[in-house]
């Protein structure tokens, strides 16, 4: 039993070497918009390419379900989803664009790195001032 316990720990300490690690962006967690404006949401991450499964980046609205917005497979092109947010893009390796923002798009914006060894998740909340329902 006791051999057993190192290589546990041993296997343990690799794994946690693999950790997929999101880098917030630059500007932080919090973004502010004005009406009509576009919000670029720069992620960034640590592992190699080879290494990431998928990226998806989600919603949530404030009251209401999370909702996925686009996926990339390993290191294909980007899936728009149908979304109930219009003018989204993403731009490889990990940014998320919005266009022309209103007050729809108020709310907290998840990425996730799912890796080989593990996952990680990245969250940023838009706020919109003077923002109107388009």
């Amino acid at each position: 039993m006791y051999k057993f316990i190192p290589v546990v720990l041993l296997i343990s300490f690799l794994l946690d070497l693999c950790d997929e690690k999101i880098n917030p962006p630059p500007g932080g967690n919090t973004i502010i918009s004005s009406q009509g404006s576009q919000v670029t949401i720069s992620w960034s991450f640590d592992n190699p390419i080879y290494r990431v499964i998928f990226r998806i980046w989600s919603f949530h609205r404030y009251g209401d379900e999370t909702e996925d917005l686009a996926l990339i497979h390993a290191d294909k092109s980007p899936i728009i989803m149908n979304s109930s947010l219009p003018g989204i893009e993403v731009v490889k390796p990990a940014t998320l664009v919005l266009k022309n923002v209103d007050l729809r798009y108020n709310g907290t914006y998840q990425f996730t790195v799912v890796g080989v060894a593990s996952g990680s998740n990245s969250y940023v909340n838009l706020f919109g001032v003077g923002l109107d329902e388009d």
